[in-house]
């Protein structure tokens, strides 16, 4: 179902652009300036002079090609939160307030925080709605949230991502695991596929566990994400858990933060030593970083055997890494 638009000004601002740029005599008898401005390769390198991200929006008031130049950019330089475009009306229907120009869709951003107008018990439905209006122009998706059912919702809509009808390369997401966020909703089961996407090269994962023992339930959700991605090149993981990596057949970039705490889970180096060598012959770049709460022993050192990784070029160790792996 699509969402449908809160008026009709889109269509008084469509047929003006139109007025601006549908005369090709009118086009023919501008001054030489005034055709480069309409160039979109030129206009796309002086626009993109524009550091403040409020001139670059004012720009595209301008005219029709402007707007359009001027979206692409955004689209690079931000990432559109929307949430906030969505919203519900008195009749309890949920609508998009205003058309958003499919560039703009380029990198996009949800939160669990949504419009005042949409209802705590609907955010859920604004987050996997989303995914329905999601076009070839998005690359990235980041999403950031802490109740158990925002995140379900967030992988329900990922789900409704077809691979013919999307070219996404990035995504990434955040869990906060806190007690508030429990409730009576207790913890999901994470256990159906996602569709293949075969562009996703790139993905962030962090999840951060406030009240320990919590982050089991989530387990499955960054190997599920994993599987999704036969292509994957880069992936940056602050995690409790040692993934497994036996699917990444490309991978080059691993950047991998361990959670832990005493409450609920100690370094196991053998595991670790293992992710690396699911990877050793694709890794270029390798950096491993260690979190941990104060309360934490930090186990004593062990000889291990670590694999050989011939095409490594960068290596990066925390201190405190070296005593987690």
């Amino acid at each position: 179902m699509k969402l449908r638009s809160s008026s009709s000004r889109e269509v008084k601002i469509s047929q003006n652009f139109d007025s601006q740029g549908g005369d090709e005599s009118a086009v023919d008898n501008m001054n030489p300036t005034s055709k480069a401005l309409r160039n979109p390769l030129i206009l796309d390198l002086i626009l993109a002079h524009l550091s403040d991200l409020t001139d670059l929006k004012r720009a595209r008031l301008v005219c029709r090609n402007w707007a359009e130049v001027g979206a692409s950019l955004l689209g690079k330089r931000t990432a559109l939160n929307v949430n906030k475009l969505i919203r519900y009306d008195e009749g309890s229907k949920m609508y998009l307030v205003t058309p958003v120009a499919a560039n703009l869709m380029r990198r996009i951003s949800m939160l669990d925080k949504c419009d005042p107008s949409v209802p705590h018990n609907k955010v859920a439905n604004v987050i996997t709605k989303v995914f329905a209006e999601l076009g070839q122009c998005t690359r990235e998706i980041h999403c950031e949230v802490t109740y158990i059912k925002f995140v379900t919702a967030f992988f329900n809509g990922l789900r409704k991502l077809k691979k013919s009808k999307t070219n996404i390369q990035h995504i990434s997401v955040t869990v906060w695991v806190i007690a508030l966020s429990l409730g009576k909703e207790g913890y999901p089961t994470f256990t159906n596929k996602l569709p293949v996407q075969t562009n996703l090269t790139s993905i962030e994962f962090q999840l951060y566990d406030r009240i320990g023992g919590g982050s089991y339930a989530f387990k499955p959700l960054l190997q599920i994400l994993l599987d999704s991605a036969p292509n994957l090149t880069s992936l940056k993981v602050c995690w409790p858990f040692y993934p497994n990596l036996q699917g990444c057949k490309n991978l080059k970039v691993f950047k991998f933060d361990l959670v832990w705490c005493a409450a609920f889970n100690v370094p196991d180096k053998v595991a670790a030593i293992g992710i690396l060598a699911q990877v050793k012959d694709t890794l270029i770049d390798l950096e491993l970083g260690s979190i941990a709460d104060d309360t934490v022993d930090l186990p004593q050192s062990q000889t291990l055997d670590v694999p050989v990784m011939s095409k490594v070029v960068s290596v990066t160790i925390s201190p405190a890494a070296m005593d987690s792996f």
